[in-house]
């Protein structure tokens, strides 16, 4: 017969089942057989192994928090059912269709499938989260150093963070308290991060000579002086149509709904949601010169690549055959910067499409355009800018600070009609 501790109480496993019960003594002194819940785990391997000992634990803290109620011949808490599982492996899918009807990007849906599935599951599948202390995870978090980089660690510590949350505010399992929020794990779990990466900036001459290099392909040319002067990701300017364009209005405009996507639930180039809630913006002014642009690849241009005159649902960069396409544009670019003459990198890092977006920003800092001007242009969250639609006060307002960007395009007469620089 197992051995009573001092407590009252002893937890063994039936030998017929794996099953934890235990035995407690009544106010009679009587030792009564109790049930633990299989959700607390039937172990697999031998007594004595890193997974049995965390089984018993876990039944020995349950029978302990429920003594009185078991003492008392109360049953009814442990018939839970038997394919229940509070294991954290077992907690991922749940959380995932949370997460997936609660409104969340699609990027951000698949870096927690990714961390979750690689890092979490790996290292603290067997525990159930009342189980993770300061010291279990910092364990993990020296686990994860091995060979991945700080900002991978604290993203996947920022993951499990969540996980948790919302596993205690949804009752996915018992947990109290996130243990990642305790203050010791905060000071010793976050690894530092390395000085500030140098963030890839197209200069200002590349620009100019991507547009203008007759080397570069027409839809091309256009796809680069329209995202370095509207701050667009690749992604959304691949979901952009004619639709969306709005070139006869008295300032020109475009409207960013929608996006080329390249995770999540979506395969490589199918419509989706934009990348963040925020992104999602009607009405917003076109530089003058991309306006141009645009203007003589529909009369022209976009008919000449694809075969018939473009329609509203036309995707305004497809590929050949008409369709939406999601191009490797990182790849693009490089290659015909070194057509134009031009670098393909900085500070020995390669340039990617989205050094476009950065030059956007960095063009209206340097045109001294508003701080606050600058975060609605791109599309940043502002705490008073909450619109989904510009009004035409804000429009003109926009346009204006989106024409303080200036560049030399007067060699690009194979492009607009002429294109000249704005005025």
């Amino acid at each position: 017969m197992p051995r009573k501790n001092e407590t009252g109480f002893s937890v063994h496993q039936r030998k017929s089942d794996g099953q934890w019960c235990a035995r407690v003594r009544d106010d009679h002194g009587d030792w009564l057989d109790r049930r633990v819940p299989k959700h607390l785990g039937i172990p697999t391997t031998i007594p004595g192994s890193p997974e049995y000992c965390r089984a018993k634990a876990r039944a020995e803290k349950w029978v302990k928090a429920n003594l009185a109620r078991l003492k008392h011949g109360d049953t009814s808490i442990a018939k839970e059912p038997a394919s229940e599982d509070h294991r954290i492996k077992s907690l991922i899918e749940p959380y995932l269709e949370i997460r997936k009807t609660s409104g969340v990007s699609p990027a951000t849906l698949h870096q927690d499938k990714t961390a979750l599935g690689a890092y979490v599951k790996k290292h603290l599948g067997e525990y159930v989260p009342a189980e993770l202390d300061t010291k279990i995870l910092l364990g993990f978090v020296d686990k994860l150093k091995v060979g991945l980089a700080p900002s991978t660690v604290r993203n996947a510590i920022f993951t499990l963070r969540v996980f948790l949350d919302v596993v205690k505010a949804r009752g996915l399992a018992p947990l109290d308290s996130n243990p990642t929020r305790d203050r010791d794990f905060e000071k010793q779990g976050f690894p530092a991060l390395p000085k500030r990466r140098i963030k890839l900036v197209l200069p200002k001459n590349s620009v100019e000579a991507l547009v203008t290099c007759p080397d570069v392909d027409e839809a091309w040319r256009v796809r680069y002086l329209f995202a370095c002067t509207s701050g667009l990701r690749d992604g959304e300017i691949a979901g952009l149509t004619w639709a969306d364009l709005d070139l006869n209005a008295k300032v020109p405009v475009f409207h960013v709904t929608k996006a080329s996507r390249l995770r999540g639930k979506f395969k490589k180039g199918e419509i989706g949601p934009t990348k963040n809630e925020g992104s999602v913006k009607e009405n917003i002014p076109l530089h003058p010169d991309a306006a141009k642009a645009f203007r003589r690849w529909k009369a022209s241009g976009w008919a000449k690549y694809v075969g018939w005159q473009p329609r509203p649902t036309d995707p305004v960069f497809p590929d050949r055959k008409g369709k939406t396409w999601r191009p490797r544009s990182s790849d693009r670019i490089r290659a015909d910067l070194e057509k134009a003459g031009q670098p393909k990198d900085v500070a020995g890092k390669p340039l990617d499409f989205h050094s476009t977006r950065r030059f956007f920003a960095t063009a209206l800092a340097r045109a001294g355009v508003e701080p606050e001007i600058r975060k609605v242009l791109m599309r940043h969250s502002t705490g008073d800018v909450t619109e989904d639609c510009y009004t035409d006060r804000e429009v003109e307002q926009l346009h204006e600070a989106v024409c303080r960007i200036k560049l030399d395009l007067q060699k690009a007469d194979v492009l607009v009609l002429p294109l000249k620089s704005a005025s």
